[in-house]
């Protein structure tokens, strides 16, 4: 810490934010900052929630083997209800522990799998009724909004909410996050949830299929797969890129992970949302989970990191 006069500066590194702290004789905060700057640093665990803006309507399969959405007036109602659900859900995440609250940017799509078209535009609203989650972006289309999306992008810090970055604590070197389906069975309802579970995932990959992301589910000792092949729920069950199943399978399967890629740090977003299951379906999820397997997961791991309350008090 160094002194000028009166008045003392400090600096500490919060999150990756690094913030300086002005105060006449201010010594004590300054000291407290460090302290909870540096048990930060300690603890190596994050965990958020993705959000894909999957449609809570029923699933069908044509003659084809395909599943989607039908009936247009009712894909319209279905989308306005997911924005509404990403707003709830991201509020909900905060008070669930949540660490952060992630969207992605989908337009013009009813067949159900996504739709996201303004996820800044939600996550200010989330922003509002929040002080500590943090909102990411995965991602915007930034040749549809170029400066315009630079300008929405900093409202954020406008509102003391910290600064916008683009990947998660980049400073340190930590650009990896790990994302998986989740889906948290409960004894003696196992056969019907895996089955919904099940066709809620194809939904997603039969919408993905004919742009290719079929092919990033072989292995690496597998040759790419044929650009047409269907993925079906068992290969992302087996390939643990869908965690479905018992609060102690999914608890495993996620440290199993951890050590296996070896993790120094370890940011986990757990995807909950799933095509056909209704916002208090998918919140249940996200409270099974902050109960019952976060608290787990950040005994195993050392730790969450906790975050700073942040914000502006826009109440007269």
């Amino acid at each position: 810490m160094q002194t000028v006069g009166p008045l003392a500066f400090t600096t500490a590194r919060i999150g990756s934010r690094l913030r300086t702290s002005i105060g006449t004789g201010g010594v004590t905060n300054s000291i407290r900052r460090c302290v909870e700057a540096q048990r930060e640093e300690m603890r190596m665990l994050e965990i958020g929630l993705f959000h894909n803006g999957a449609s809570s309507l029923p699933i069908i399969t044509n003659e084809d083997g395909v599943t989607f959405n039908d009936a247009l007036p009712e894909v319209h109602r279905a989308a306005q209800e997911t924005l509404v659900n990403q707003v709830r859900q991201g509020i909900l995440a905060e008070k669930l522990g949540f660490q952060s609250f992630w969207l992605t940017e989908h337009h013009f799509q009813p067949e159900g799998a996504e739709m996201s078209p303004n996820p800044l535009m939600v996550q200010m609203s989330v922003a509002a009724h929040t002080k500590r989650i943090r909102l990411g972006q995965a991602a915007n289309i930034i040749v549809w909004h170029h400066y315009e999306a630079a300008e929405k992008a900093g409202f954020p810090d406008m509102h003391n909410r910290g600064r916008f970055k683009f990947g998660w604590d980049a400073e340190k070197r930590r650009g990896i996050m790990t994302s998986r389906y989740l889906h948290i069975t409960r004894p003696g309802k196992e056969k019907e949830a895996l089955e919904r579970a099940a066709r809620a995932i194809e939904l997603q990959f039969d919408y993905y299929g004919p742009f290719g992301f079929g092919a990033v589910v072989a292995r690496l000792d597998e040759p790419m797969f044929d650009l047409n092949k269907k993925v079906t729920a068992q290969m992302l069950r087996e390939r643990q890129i869908a965690i479905h199943g018992s609060k102690q399978y999914v608890i495993d399967t996620i440290i199993k992970m951890r050590n296996e890629c070896g993790y120094d740090d370890f940011c986990f977003l757990g995807w909950f949302e799933l095509g056909g299951f209704h916002a208090k379906e998918i919140e249940e999820q996200m409270q099974i989970f902050a109960e019952e397997v976060m608290p787990v997961l950040a005994r195993e791991c050392g730790g969450k990191v906790e975050l700073p309350a942040r914000g502006l008090d826009l109440v007269p």
